[in-house]
C-alpha cells in the first residue's frame, strides 16, 4: 500500500470514528425529528449569511491574487474558489484546495500554491481571533468559567495569532537566504502585509467572513432548538477554533457536530436535554455541510465540466 493510500484510509477511518462518537446516542426518533425542525425563514437567513461570507472570501482571494500579479478578476477568483471547494470536499483535511489556483498561471504554479497558503494564514488568524474573543465573552459577559482544555487551547491559539501576524509583517531580501530559507522568505514576501491597505482589507474581510459563518451557524442552531443567540455564538466561535486543531476528517464530518455539541453543552445553550443537544448539533452540522461545502462543490464541478466541454469544442 502506498503512503498516500494509507493516509487516505486512515483519515476515512478517523472520520467514521468521529461520526460514531458524536452521534452514537441518537435514536431513530431523534434523527427523524431533524427534518421536522426545518423552517424556511431560518434556512433563507442562513443561506444569505453564507453568501455574504462567500463574497468576503472571494474579495480576500482577489486581494491576494492581485498582490502577486496573478489573474484577479471576479470571474477568475470566483471560479477558483468554487473549484477549490470541490477539491477540498473530496480530499481529507481539505488538502486538495491547495491546488485551486493552478489554472491561473501555468508558468507560476508555485506562486498559485503560495497564494492559497497565504489565504489560509488569514483564515487561521481570523478563526483563532474570533475564538479567543468568544472565550473571553464566555468568561466576562456570561460568567461561565473555561475548562482547562479551552484555556490551554486559547493560549496556543493566541501564540499562533502572534506568529502569523509577525509573518504577515515580515519582509526580507531573497538574496540573504538560500535553500529552504529562500523558499520560506519567498512565501512571506508574496503575502499582503498587515500594515498596508491590502493587508488590512484582507484581514478585515477574513474577520467578516468568519463572523458571517458564526452567525449562519447560530441561525441553524436556533432552528434546531438551541436558545440564546449570544450563548450559541460564544460556543460556536470556540467550536470552529477547536476544529482547527483537528484537520483530519473529510469535510470536518463528525468533528463538526462533536465540537458543536461539546461547546454548546459547556455554555448551557438552552437545549432541553443532552440528547436534544446532540440532535441539534447534528442538524446544524448537516446544514453547514450542505450550504458551505456540498453546494459550492457542486458549483465547482459544474463550472469545471462546462469549462472542459468548451475547451474540447
Amino acid at each position: 500500500m502506498s503512503r498516500s493510500s494509507f493516509v487516505w484510509i486512515t483519515r476515512v477511518a478517523i472520520t467514521v470514528l468521529f461520526v460514531y462518537i458524536a452521534n452514537r446516542s441518537l435514536t431513530e426518533a431523534q434523527l427523524g425529528s431533524i427534518p421536522g425542525s426545518i423552517r424556511p425563514l431560518h434556512i433563507a437567513l442562513s443561506f444569505a449569511l453564507g453568501l455574504a461570507g462567500l463574497f468576503c472570501q472571494i474579495k480576500r482571494w482577489q486581494i491576494i491574487l492581485r498582490y502577486q500579479k496573478l489573474p484577479s478578476t471576479v470571474y477568475a477568483a470566483s471560479k477558483t474558489i468554487f473549484v477549490g471547494s470541490l477539491l477540498a470536499f473530496v480530499t481529507p483535511g481539505r488538502l486538495g484546495e491547495l491546488l485551486r489556483g493552478l489554472p491561473l498561471s501555468r508558468e507560476r504554479r508555485g506562486d498559485t500554491v503560495f497564494a492559497v497558503v497565504i489565504d489560509k494564514l488569514f483564515i487561521l488568524l481570523a478563526t483563532f481571533t474570533v475564538g479567543i474573543v468568544c472565550a473571553s465573552g464566555q468568561v466576562f459577559a456570561l460568567r461561565i468559567a473555561l475548562s482547562r482544555r479551552v484555556v490551554a487551547m486559547s493560549g496556543v491559539a493566541g501564540a499562533v495569532c502572534l506568529v502569523v501576524a509577525a509573518l504577515l509583517l515580515y519582509r526580507r531580501s531573497l538574496s540573504e537566504t538560500g535553500g529552504f530559507g529562500r523558499f520560506f522568505v519567498r512565501l512571506l514576501n508574496l503575502s499582503p502585509k498587515l500594515l498596508t491597505r491590502s493587508g488590512r482589507n484582507a484581514l478585515g474581510l477574513s474577520l467578516a467572513a468568519h463572523t458571517f459563518l458564526v452567525a449562519q451557524t447560530v441561525v441553524l442552531a436556533k432552528m434546531f432548538g438551541c436558545g440564546g443567540a449570544v450563548r450559541i455564538g460564544a460556543a460556536i466561535g470556540q467550536a470552529y477554533a477547536f476544529m482547527t486543531f483537528m484537520p483530519v476528517s473529510i469535510a470536518n464530518i463528525g468533528i463538526r457536530e462533536y465540537s458543536f455539541a461539546l461547546f454548546l453543552d459547556t455554555i448551557h445553550a438552552g437545549c432541553v436535554s443532552q440528547a436534544g443537544l446532540q440532535s441539534a448539533a447534528l442538524g446544524t452540522s448537516i446544514g453547514i455541510l450542505i450550504m458551505n461545502l456540498i453546494l459550492p462543490a457542486l458549483v465547482g464541478l459544474v463550472w469545471s465540466v462546462a469549462g472542459a466541454a468548451r475547451a474540447r469544442a
